[in-house]
């Protein structure tokens, strides 16, 4: 629409336990851990994988899948994936998925990680330390963050909601993380742009993030 500032994609990191860095691959924060579950010496062997589904959506609704990093999500009519979200998408190597919608006033970025590192945090910590780095890299440590409030979907989890100026564009920003216990974190972080009318792409998103679900890499 004319006049209207389109989202900058904001870079989506995935929370580490604090001895694992953060390196800084593109859109995503990629860890240092290990993608073997260790068990932290436990004796039982880490639970295995299946293929959980999205299931029924809503009337227009479509399943993105993808293969590499092992996740459905549903996808709400008109949004788009990569290049149509502007020329900082993300490529499919750099281990997170941008989805935008049609005006390009919301982003939803998503990322999975089944490293020890990553499953060793809490949700809550896991939100937590994703909105502190996405204030460092995105906001100029400027992002103004709550606390995290418990998230009720299939897979039970965490959210930080913050508001913080991006470039030239003020963003309301909410970070999910989710958990498949044993398995894997989502991290999910929508942002819109907060000088805009875009409440109705904001509930897309979040109902996008309730349709979650992994599989199996490849």
């Amino acid at each position: 629409m004319a006049g209207r500032a389109k989202l900058a994609p904001v870079r989506a990191f995935a929370a580490k336990a604090s001895a694992c860095c953060l390196l800084l691959a593109g859109p995503a924060a990629i860890g240092c851990g290990s993608e073997s579950k260790s068990g932290g010496g436990s004796s039982e062997p880490a639970p295995t994988e299946t293929a959980e589904r999205v299931g029924k959506l809503p009337a227009g609704w479509e399943t993105f899948a993808n293969d590499t990093q092992g996740f459905e999500i549903g996808v709400p009519p008109g949004w788009g994936e990569g290049k149509p979200c502007g020329k900082a998408a993300p490529s499919e190597a750099a281990g997170t998925t941008l989805l935008c919608s049609h005006d390009r006033l919301v982003t939803l970025n998503v990322s999975v990680d089944r490293t020890d590192e990553a499953l060793a945090l809490s949700p809550s910590d896991a939100a937590t330390r994703t909105a502190e780095a996405l204030s460092a890299q995105n906001f100029d440590g400027r992002l103004d963050a709550g606390g995290p409030k418990p998230v009720k979907a299939h897979y039970g989890g965490a959210s930080v909601s913050g508001t913080g100026k991006a470039g030239k564009v003020e963003q309301d920003v909410e970070v999910y993380v989710l958990e498949r216990e044993g398995i894997a974190a989502i991290t999910a972080v929508i942002a819109a742009n907060a000088d805009e009318n875009a409440d109705a792409g904001v509930k897309l998103a979040a109902r996008a993030v309730e349709t979650l679900r992994t599989k199996p890499v490849g």
